[in-house]
């Protein structure tokens, strides 16, 4: 930024046009300007500056959409490579599938889940399916909501060998009005380990990072 030299003048000296436009030049660089998304308002007092905050939407991997009460639309993502589904249809594939249900499946907290299903390989472990579901609570083995819900810090197992678990994508709270409202929880591609019990053979636990 160039310096700004304001002119300086002694008592009784005439004001020369020269010193009176250098004086009139300072005055305007220092003035506020304002910028995108920016507002200056003049008092008497000083300038108030005002910030205008844009909305910016968001559109990442596992992005949940709901249309009206009977459907969800997800946005592609993958689990250890593998891409999700709906219905065995890749959520990449255009038109986009929508997950379908006949009426959301809350818990008492008028509380439930987009959620990934995945299944594994009873030999090899890899990632059999990884589907898109719509449950209460995602670590009862029927997705239904339970008194006691689970609390550890990775997805249960369930199913023949625990060879199954549901990661949570995205929380759907019912609000007062009726309306229901989608908070975002998983915005990356994850990846899928298993935890084994004693006998080295069955899971006890899926670990989504």
């Amino acid at each position: 930024m160039t310096p700004i030299e304001i002119p300086v003048a002694r008592s009784g000296e005439p004001v020369q046009p020269g010193a009176w436009n250098a004086m009139r030049a300072a005055v305007q660089q220092l003035q506020l300007k304002s910028g995108t998304n920016c507002r200056l308002k003049p008092t008497g007092r000083g300038t108030i500056i005002d910030f205008v905050q844009q909305p910016q939407s968001f559109s990442g991997y596992w992005q949940v959409t709901l249309r009206g009460g009977t459907q969800a639309m997800v946005r592609p993502g993958t689990v250890n490579k593998v891409p999700a589904t709906i219905d065995g249809v890749d959520l990449a594939t255009r038109p986009a599938p929508l997950l379908q249900f006949e009426q959301l499946e809350l818990d008492e907290q008028d509380r439930g889940y987009i959620a990934l299903h995945v299944r594994c390989d009873a030999e090899s472990y890899a990632i059999l399916s990884a589907e898109i579901v719509q449950v209460a609570d995602p670590d009862t083995d029927d997705g239904r909501a339970t008194s006691t819900p689970y609390t550890g810090g990775a997805a249960r197992a369930f199913g023949e060998g625990g060879l199954q678990a549901r990661h949570p994508l995205a929380m759907l709270r019912r609000r007062a009005d009726g309306s229901v409202a989608v908070f975002q929880m998983t915005h990356f591609p994850l990846q899928h380990r298993l935890a084994f019990g004693k006998d080295g053979k069955t899971a006890v636990r899926h670990f989504f990072y």
